[in-house]
């Protein structure tokens, strides 16, 4: 259960972030460079406010 609870940490620190969009299916994470990961975090953080002031609304 080690594993999971590590996992869920990387996911809220969005270090890692699943993704289902248009047919594809997979994993944003730091290994994409400043491109990928980095520009979808930014997104979630300031746009919508993530983690803390979620707006899933917007």
């Amino acid at each position: 259960m080690a594993w999971l609870a590590a996992w869920l940490q990387e996911v809220k620190a969005l270090e890692v972030i699943p993704v289902n969009y248009a047919g594809f299916r997979g994993l944003f994470t730091g290994s994409l460079g400043p491109g990928g990961g980095a520009i979808v975090k930014n997104i979630l953080q300031r746009k919508y406010g993530f983690p803390n002031n979620f707006r899933e609304a917007e």
